[in-house]
């Protein structure tokens, strides 16, 4: 199969990490804080929402594209926003509602979450962080397997559209991958949308 890994292969990732880390360090530089708001519009053309669906987006991290003004206007145009939280290693996410107000509170891995008392919503669409993907939809993650585990939960339950967002120059020709990789279904950036068969 194109672009899947070799059990010998197991630190591939971790060199090809280091490299796309680096890659989006430049490209946060090179887009600017502007690029979170062009996602917004690329988001919102492109991808299929039923009204009142819940999306699981993410509070960014370093250099992750900015996703807070999207998930503002999910919001304000009547979606249910959840963020992720990590209840364990090995173990799916689980979501929480977020609003524009809400008081955010650190997590484990130095993620900010929605305070304990949100509701716990399974999400329609997961928008997902990345330091890379390639043509055929496949993400390369940050190695702890949260987001594969928790799409492979989802999918089993029903029909749940996962969508990678990031900067257009990390795009990279192949993302090694292997059964417990999970493909998206789109890839949205500040410069274009793309759609993949699953």
């Amino acid at each position: 199969m194109a672009g899947s890994m070799l059990p010998d292969d197991a630190d591939l990732k971790v060199r090809m990490r280091a490299a796309a880390t680096a890659r989006r360090r430049r490209a946060r530089a090179d887009a600017g804080p502007e690029a979170g708001v062009l996602l917004v519009d690329r988001f919102l053309k492109a991808i299929p929402l039923d009204p009142g669906a819940v999306i699981a987006g993410y509070w960014p991290l370093e250099n992750e594209i900015d996703t807070r003004p999207l998930l503002r206007r999910l919001v304000a145009t009547d979606h249910k926003v959840v963020l992720p939280v990590v209840i364990a290693p090995g173990h799916p996410l689980k979501f929480r509602e977020w609003t524009p107000d809400a008081r955010m509170h650190p997590g484990p891995y130095g993620i900010d979450v929605p305070p304990e008392d949100a509701a716990e919503l399974e999400p329609d669409l997961v928008i997902t962080p990345l330091l890379a993907f390639d043509r055929e939809g496949w993400r390369l993650g940050y190695g702890g397997g949260f987001y594969d585990r928790t799409l492979r939960k989802l999918r089993g339950l029903g029909d749940v559209l996962a969508v990678g967002v990031g900067y257009a120059a990390q795009r990279i020709d192949i993302v090694p991958h292997d059964g417990l990789d999970e493909q998206l279904d789109w890839v949205v950036t500040e410069d274009f949308a793309t759609k993949f068969e699953r």
